[in-house]
């Protein structure tokens, strides 16, 4: 393998690892706005259980 080859060939592997770390990046800001959204949904559905016991002072609104 010449000189000129193997540059050439760590030019290409460079742009690979780089589309590779872009692609991951991409991956994880996405991963990172589910999370937000998971927790939004636990937060929302935690403020309905709350609001749902303290509302329990009586029978539900079917056995009245």
């Amino acid at each position: 393998m010449t000189l000129e080859h193997a540059a050439a060939e760590a030019d290409i592997e460079d742009a690979q690892d780089q589309r590779s770390l872009d692609g991951n990046a991409a991956i994880l800001a996405r991963v990172e706005s589910l999370e937000f959204r998971i927790l939004d949904l636990d937060r929302s559905i935690l403020a309905a259980l709350s609001e749902r016991r303290s509302g329990a002072d009586g029978p539900p609104a079917g056995e009245r």
